[in-house]
């Protein structure tokens, strides 16, 4: 899900719905990945993610949907998982996947297919990509395009959804010597929160978190992060003052750390000033996780703007967006059937960028449609909670995160605490433990697509000998560092950069 023409929008429901993009990644998941890595159905829930390629069609080719003949529906990407690796775990080699929810292992996936692309475009085979005389890039063919789907509303802002009317309850302040359940305990030199459960919500009981309560004076929140500006992680104390808006960033928010493993291993949690709603939080802190480097601020931006690019290009200036790659066409998001709130995915997705400015000319903020399906991911956590065959008491995220694309050899990574599933302790940090959506691995695939072109065909961006390291390759891409840095520090000031010294390798 990212940026796609305005001109679009009346367009696109006419060739599909939101429940046939949701039917397809369901059947697809059930059907062509491996058994190794699925749940537990017993005690293990997972969250899904997919893009899925759109063509259209003439009538007189096979389509995927037999009530419409006039697109293909193909999943070229897909991925599971909700969990991220702490800070401690992270490593300056590249060979560890930090973050492993499902947009995340679905975006890269998607790299990799988009790697395959490129390749079958300079070798001039049948690809969805048209190498450029101009400037060394690719264009995306015009009767191409993408869908993001994702079977539940992206973790943190978007997930934070106001009561109704009815179901408003005063929820105080909660204290230690109220409930006996408050109280703080020291790993190592941090230290973190439990907040004892609450009886407010009856549907969900794991989903507490989620729901709002209408004064942000009854949210009490003892520590929270704080970042320097070179992206270290600390403790810091805060509180939450009476209805003040604790951040200037976009819509008053205030980045509050939460780790919860019923939900996703760390998320940021917004208050926002415009409709005085704070959230009512709930579950316990995971304390052995707390200095966890990954944020979630509406992670469904970042697999935008870190992915697909879009805009207006101009096809003759150099180190626009990524090197080899022109804007791809991504339509609307779809999300599966799950607690929803079309105001609180509007206010995450849209409303926090659509003050950016200052933007490089080959970018612009787009408008974009969020769809619902009313078909639910059979082995999502609110799907098997309603069945009887769970232990409620031992019903934990599946610890195993897959990774799946549209690519002709090793089409499906498993991966588990970062690295691929049955690594031993004898080979981790070696190739061979390696997941193939891990840094390292994807900077190996994109170095060895350069192998396909001459210096002259080449991007001018890449003709400079000079680059050696990741972190190097990356910051060539002039034009798209200068607009991610725009949309941090005018949307996402709180958004948690890696430490420089963790992209140097080669």
């Amino acid at each position: 899900m990212t940026n796609r023409p305005c001109a679009l929008l009346d367009w696109i429901p006419t060739m599909w719905t939101a429940d046939e993009i949701a039917s397809l990644c369901y059947k697809h998941y059930s059907t062509k990945l491996s058994k190794t890595g699925l749940l537990d159905l017993r005690r293990e829930w997972t969250l899904l993610a997919a893009v899925v390629k759109v063509e259209e069609m003439s009538s007189t080719k096979p389509c995927y949907s037999s009530a419409r003949n006039d697109v293909a529906l193909e999943v070229v990407a897909m991925g599971t998982g909700s969990k991220c690796i702490g800070q401690t775990k992270m490593s300056k080699d590249g060979n560890v996947v930090n973050d492993s929810h499902a947009e995340v292992t679905a975006r890269r996936g998607f790299l990799r297919y988009l790697y395959y692309q490129l390749k079958e475009a300079f070798k001039e085979k049948n690809s969805i990509l048209a190498a450029s005389r101009h400037n060394g890039k690719c264009n995306l063919k015009p009767d191409i395009s993408f869908v993001f789907f994702m079977s539940h509303t992206p973790c943190g802002d978007a997930s934070i959804i106001p009561k109704a009317e009815h179901e408003i309850t005063p929820c105080p302040k909660m204290t230690a010597k109220e409930t006996g359940e408050l109280r703080e305990k020291s790993v190592q030199d941090n230290k973190s929160v439990e907040v004892g459960p609450s009886s407010n919500n009856e549907e969900y009981p794991q989903d507490r978190k989620r729901k709002c309560v209408k004064s942000p004076t009854q949210l009490s929140v003892k520590r929270v992060k704080s970042v320097h500006e070179s992206g270290d992680c600390v403790s810091g104390c805060r509180s939450v003052s009476e209805g003040k808006p604790c951040h200037p960033s976009a819509e008053g928010s205030l980045g509050v750390r939460i780790n919860n493993n019923h939900i996703c291993a760390t998320e940021t949690i917004h208050l926002s000033s415009h409709d005085t709603a704070a959230p009512h939080i709930a579950g316990a802190l995971n304390a052995d996780e707390s200095k966890q480097m990954q944020i979630k601020v509406s992670d469904i931006h970042r697999t935008g703007a870190k992915c697909v690019p879009g805009g207006l290009q101009d096809p003759h200036k150099p180190g626009v967006n990524y090197h080899c790659v022109e804007s791809l066409r991504v339509k609307p998001g779809r999300v599966g059937q799950c607690p929803y709130n079309e105001e609180a995915m509007k206010r995450a997705i849209l409303d926090r960028c659509r003050h950016i400015t200052s933007l490089p000319k080959e970018f612009r903020v787009h408008d974009v449609t969020l769809l619902q399906s009313q078909l639910e991911f059979v082995h999502g956590r609110h799907s098997l909670q309603s069945s009887n065959e769970i232990n409620t008491e031992t019903f934990v995220p599946c610890a195993a995160a897959i990774s799946w694309c549209a690519v002709p050899f090793h089409p499906l990574d498993v991966s588990v605490n970062g690295f691929k599933q049955g690594a031993t302790k004898k080979i981790l940090g070696t190739p061979q433990a390696r997941s193939r959506i891990c840094k390292a691995e994807l900077f190996r695939e994109f170095r060895e697509l350069l192998t396909f072109l001459s210096d002259k065909k080449r991007p001018i961006s890449l003709r400079n000998n000079t680059l050696k390291t990741y972190w190097k390759f990356k910051e060539a891409a002039a034009n798209y560092q200068e607009a991610w840095n725009e949309i941090q520090k005018q949307a996402f000031v709180t958004w948690i950069r890696t430490p420089r010294d963790f992209l140097q390798f080669q």
